[in-house]
């Protein structure tokens, strides 16, 4: 049944899982996985803290996407006329030609070109495409954690499944509505040093991530069980997306928030500086009174 905003105060709470149970957050190191079930807001909700050890491998992968711009005829053109100095070859006109009744046939329909273009490909003349690399976006990180569990006794064996069991109700979204689901919880992965409030600043800091799959594997390497029929040994792979993406402005917050030193470099916004011709025609939409809504921003 889908909860009701009636009802809110009453189920919002938290509760702190640990594996193993002893672990002692003074003399070891340890790995807290924050669940914020969501409510509304994204940190409205119940919380679930799991405590654990860190295990290995932890992986972490940044990308930026990059792609490419062929300038072509037009802006190579473009470029070689702004420059004093430049002077254009036979070949240079020649494979401009090839380029232009190349479109031109391709636009018509017909072949315009009398055999000028396979003249210039004999020649070995092609078209400088002048491409240059264009940034797109930054990428949205993943990342896996796989935890491996081996219990000694039985209650050990149940904090194990409740910990399996919050993250798999936790990454499912609620039904609020007919039609309507809510946004699953968002995961929030620390790593700590011994004895420190401060998470370690030297593992990899994460946004709040969801939790994109759940994989579990019982007695991996043996079939034994607990006098309740509680598995033994239990692997859980997890795989995560962080909620957004990251820009320096947003790693820089959390690199400070986690300690580690950040370069201090001034932010370069709104220092771009026009051209003369550029500035010239800012201040006529100015003065027209059309800058609004155009985008156009004093620096």
């Amino acid at each position: 049944m889908a909860r009701t905003i009636n009802n809110l105060k009453n189920i919002m709470g938290n509760e702190v899982l640990k594996y193993p149970p002893e672990i002692n957050a003074s003399k070891y190191p340890f790995m807290n996985i924050k669940i914020n079930e969501r409510q509304g807001a994204s940190d409205e909700g119940f919380v679930t803290d799991i405590y654990t050890y860190i295990p290995i491998g932890i992986f972490n992968n940044d990308g930026v996407s990059y792609n490419n711009l062929e300038r072509g005829l037009i802006g190579s053109g473009i470029e070689a006329l702004s420059q004093q100095g430049v002077s254009l070859t036979q070949e240079d006109i020649m494979a401009a030609a090839g380029e232009f009744t190349s479109q031109a046939s391709a636009y018509i329909g017909m072949d315009i070109s009398g055999g000028y273009s396979a003249g210039v490909a004999k020649a070995g003349i092609a078209l400088n495409p002048s491409a240059v690399t264009t940034f797109e976006s930054t990428e949205i990180r993943q990342f896996d954690i796989n935890l491996k569990f081996i219990t000694n006794s039985n209650d050990e064996s149940k904090v194990v499944a409740k910990i399996i069991n919050r993250i798999r109700e936790f990454m499912y979204p609620e039904q609020i509505g007919t039609f309507s689901l809510q946004y699953p919880a968002t995961f929030e992965i620390k790593f700590y040093s011994p004895g420190s409030s401060l998470p370690n600043p030297f593992m990899p800091i994460y946004m709040p991530a969801y939790c994109t799959g759940l994989q579990t594997t019982y007695n991996p390497s043996h079939a034994s069980f607990h006098p309740d029929g509680a598995p033994v040994e239990v692997d859980c792979q997890l795989s995560f997306r962080e909620s957004e993406q990251l820009t320096r402005e947003k790693l820089n917050i959390l690199m400070e928030e986690n300690g580690v030193e950040i370069s201090g470099a001034e932010n370069e916004r709104g220092t771009t500086e026009l051209s003369v011709e550029q500035q010239e025609t800012l201040d006529k939409l100015k003065e027209q009174g059309r800058t609004t809504g155009t985008g156009v921003t004093n620096a």
